[in-house]
This record gives C-alpha cells, sequence and structure tokens, in this order.
C-alpha cells in the first residue's frame, strides 16, 4: 500500500543553508495497517506525514501509494490524490467558527461533484463515526475543545479516504477525549482503513491495535 524508498527531504533557509529533515526512509505499510512513528519533536514526523499527504516533495526517493509514485505528480494529480485517496488529522484545528460543524464538512464533497443526496450521506455518516452528529448545526465556534476535535476526525474522513494521517491528534486532548479518539480509530481500522499515526504521546506506546512502530531520530529511521 505504502512504499517509501531512499526518501529524502532537504530545506534550504533564507540564508541559504541546508537542513536534511529526513534520511534515506525505507519502509512498507500494508493496506489496512495502524502504524505509528514516534520521536521527539523535530525528527521529521510532520515533514514524512507533509509527503505522505503530497503536501510537499521529496528531495530524493520514491513515494509508492498501491504502486504510484505520488512524489511524480503534478500540482494537479496531487490534488485529485488529496481529494479522493489521502485524509489528514492534525493537532491544529483550522476549522471555520462562524459555519456550523456540518458545513465544514462540506468543502472536500463539492470539489466532487456530488449530488445533494451523496452530500448528506457522506457527512451524517462521517459525523457519526466521529461520534459528533448531536453537534452538526452547531456553530464550530460554540464546540469545545474536544468536539472541535472530533469535528477534525469527521471532516477528514468525510470523503471516505483509503489512508488517514494524524499528526499529533491528541496534544489538544484531555486524557478523556483522547481516550474518545483511540475509540474512533479503532472503529476506523476495523473498517480497512490504513492508518499512520505521528505521536509521542504515551498513551499510545501500550495500544494493541497498532500492528507496526518506527522510531524517528533526527530524520533518520531506527
Amino acid at each position: 500500500m505504502i512504499e517509501l524508498q531512499d526518501l529524502c527531504k532537504t530545506f534550504e533557509s533564507q540564508n541559504g543553508e541546508h537542513f536534511t529533515a529526513l534520511h534515506n526512509i525505507t519502509l512498507h505499510i500494508n493496506a489496512g495497517e495502524m502504524v505509528q512513528f514516534q520521536g521527539v519533536s523535530g525528527s521529521g514526523k510532520s515533514t514524512l506525514l507533509h509527503i505522505l499527504a503530497s503536501l510537499l516533495k521529496p528531495t530524493s526517493g520514491r513515494v509508492e501509494i498501491a504502486g504510484e509514485n505520488i512524489a511524480s505528480y503534478s500540482d494537479y494529480y496531487a490534488s485529485l490524490y488529496r481529494r479522493d485517496t489521502v485524509a489528514y488529522i492534525t493537532q491544529s484545528f483550522h476549522l471555520l467558527g462562524e459555519l456550523t460543524l456540518r458545513e465544514n464538512l462540506l468543502p472536500p464533497l463539492v470539489i466532487k461533484e456530488l449530488s445533494f443526496k451523496e452530500i448528506n450521506a457522506a457527512t451524517r455518516k462521517a459525523l457519526e463515526i466521529a461520534n459528533i452528529a448531536h453537534k452538526a448545526d452547531e456553530k464550530v465556534a460554540n464546540l469545545s475543545g474536544g468536539e472541535k476535535q472530533r469535528a477534525v476526525i469527521a471532516r477528514a474522513i468525510v470523503n471516505d479516504a483509503d489512508i488517514i494521517l494524524c499528526d499529533e491528534p491528541t496534544a489538544n486532548l484531555d486524557k478523556a477525549n483522547a481516550l474518545k479518539f483511540l475509540e474512533i480509530i479503532k472503529e476506523l481500522k476495523r473498517k480497512g482503513k490504513t492508518i499512520v499515526i505521528a505521536t509521542h504521546d504515551p498513551l499510545f506506546d501500550d495500544l494493541d491495535i497498532i500492528d507496526k512502530r518506527f522510531m524517528l531520530k533526527e530524520g533518520h529511521l531506527e
């Protein structure tokens, strides 16, 4: 499902200095697996997720998703990939506070040119999975932190993506809401989704549904 081969990512600062965030990453993730990338802040976890989401291009190496090298995609095909194949759950909410929760879920469905009936069905299903359907018509500005995180989950899964990327998903949650998040991703795994979680939250250390754990240290896979 996901195959990384000699993946490297180097950034150049404004003063011309170079910093390598990822060094020759090679790994394989099967369809339907849940994997965790561990490592302290600055270890390269977020950079790796951005590349898997086709938000960044690697400096070198291959990023194969179901046999397709997404690193070679043009901006247009990368946008289609993000629309149809991958979902991204971030630690920052990036929600539109003056819109309702349901309205925040609409953009990825509208650009797919779905019918009104299909849009309603997709939003209802996502809200139910994220356990936030009872707040569908509430303005996002009025939601609690835990509710906003569940809103982010609903927005991420509304397009029924095969791959779900989670970047420090419990960073802004208290323990009770973090445990609720774990129940949601367990349900997504049962549905056959491939889930990649980047976190150093110890809550994930003993999670028995994680199939593989990878450690990143200063951009190196250990």
